[in-house]
């Protein structure tokens, strides 16, 4: 049904996934690391059940503060995994989006920079970076510097203010991101990250 409803309106789904710390394909446990790939597997089956053409988030580890660095082992793991769901994605017309997170979220992929060294690694057609400028107003220099690395890797970009709330109100740098969004001739797909109202008046009004 909501793939038909999207259709009628003319809208194009894009889903999310993310794994935990019992399926961490980063993980070096080969075990664990095995895990990761049936919750990606079945995340590529619902996005292609809602007709959506990319598939995001930080699917190459779990969401979570790491109390380590991650391993050449379990590094090696996330890569071999994404690379295989990468070829069934393809198969299926869907693009992956590998979204670099903040230093409290995962310990794999935080800047922009890295995002390419591990895109490099996976080396397949159809797997591209997601930016989030809210993890990136916390790890990169520039909002501006961290989109010309990515240039045309770049595949989906989250708008979101630096306290997740309307934009304009936080100390996000949109100025810079959507310049260097315009030097790249971005046209990929831009979504806002959207916080429940009610969460924002109880959060605003405990403050006061």
């Amino acid at each position: 049904m909501t793939k038909r409803i999207l259709a009628e309106c003319n809208l194009k789904a894009a889903t999310s996934a993310c794994l935990t710390f019992h399926t961490d394909i980063s993980s070096a446990d080969n075990d664990c690391a095995a895990r990761g790939e049936i919750p990606l597997s079945e995340a590529l089956d619902t996005c292609v059940g809602l007709g959506g053409k990319i598939m995001c988030g930080n699917m190459y580890s779990a969401l979570g503060k790491y109390d380590a660095p991650p391993t050449t082992q379990g590094r090696a793991n996330a890569v071999a995994a994404l690379k295989r769901v990468a070829r069934r994605a393809a198969d299926m017309g869907v693009t992956l989006g590998l979204e670099v997170l903040n230093r409290y979220e995962t310990n794999l992929l935080n800047t922009a920079e890295q995002a390419m060294e591990f895109l490099a690694e996976v080396d397949e057609a159809n797997v591209k970076v997601h930016l989030d400028s809210y993890h990136m107003n916390i790890e990169e220099r520039s909002l501006r510097q961290a989109v010309l690395t990515c240039g045309d890797k770049l595949g989906y970009v989250h708008v979101g203010e630096s306290h997740r709330g309307q934009l304009g109100t936080g100390n996000v740098d949109f100025v810079q991101l959507f310049w260097g969004l315009a030097e790249i001739n971005y046209t990929g797909a831009c979504g806002k990250i959207a916080r429940c109202w009610r969460w924002a008046r109880r959060t605003t009004s405990s403050r006061g």
